[in-house]
């Protein structure tokens, strides 16, 4: 049986030839979850959190949350939206923008001792689909179609009543599953947004939005931001700063592909139906 040394250097090999990233970072980026823990300390965590101060993260930030969720927060104006030459090259090459930085950061008071200072994993990025914004929101929320995107997504289960969506991906020797809460949100105009919890796993705390944009006609601006605090980080540096921006957007690349295969499907379609009528 190999070391952890040697998997993590096994693993390193492989991001640095480009090869099996998304693999690499999901299998070596969570642990197993119990449902039966969730049942026990899910609500209890989840209070907690709800009772956060709204001045957080930092000026420049809006909750886009609303009161009966986990705050999640939003750039007021995304990074790719302030550069000039990020927006070029969406709209121009259809580039897929990432980042991932992790930093220092204070969190609210918990104690008489002051702020609490951790550090921060933030992870963000857009691009552009050519496909109206309430098209590509509902087909984005179609979480089933995500073991399709990969051969190592074994399952991949919504449960509606709850908002519950489970995980579980394989690859090699490793097994990784995480449990997500979700919420639906469509209250601000024009914006269409999934904003997401991880409840239970080893990322478990990690809370986020994938939103979708109406830009101009029949296209849309789909875009993720998600923070995570931590104390030790649960998954190598390695990963972090070299495979993890890549892993992201060739995601985000397969999803966007998704829904623009199937709106112009649904396009055709159309017009079949209207000559044959």
């Amino acid at each position: 049986m190999r070391s952890p040394e040697t998997r993590y250097f096994f693993c390193a090999s492989l991001v640095l030839v480009g090869a099996s990233l998304v693999i690499v970072f999901l299998c070596l980026g969570l642990r197993a979850i119990a449902e039966e823990s969730l049942a026990s300390s899910g609500n209890a965590k989840q209070n907690d959190s709800l009772s956060l101060p709204l001045v957080w993260p930092e000026s420049g930030w809006e909750r886009v949350s609303p009161k009966e969720f986990i705050p999640v927060w939003m750039e007021t104006l995304p990074w790719w939206n302030r550069k000039e030459k990020v927006l070029k090259q969406m709209r121009e090459e259809r580039a897929v923008v990432v980042s991932v930085v992790t930093r220092d950061v204070s969190l609210p008071p918990v104690s008489k001792k002051g702020q609490q200072v951790r550090r921060q994993l933030k992870l963000s990025g857009a691009g552009l689909i050519e496909a109206p914004p309430e098209f590509s929101s509902n087909r984005i929320r179609e979480f089933y179609r995500l073991k399709d995107l990969s051969q190592y997504v074994k399952e991949s289960t919504f449960n509606q009543r709850q908002k519950h969506l489970f995980l579980h991906v394989a690859a090699f020797d490793y097994h990784a599953r995480m449990l997500m809460e979700i919420f639906f949100h469509d209250q601000l105009k024009g914006r269409r947004q999934i904003l997401f919890h991880v409840v239970a796993g080893t990322l478990s705390g990690m809370k986020g939005v994938v939103e979708i944009k109406d830009i101009e006609r029949l296209k849309s601006e789909f875009s993720m931001t998600a923070l995570y605090e931590y104390d030790r980080l649960p998954i190598p540096q390695l990963f972090v700063e070299f495979g993890l921006e890549m892993v992201l957007k060739q995601m985000a690349e397969k999803i966007r592909s998704m829904v623009e295969t199937l709106y112009r499907s649904q396009g055709s379609k159309s017009e079949s139906e209207a000559v044959s009528e």
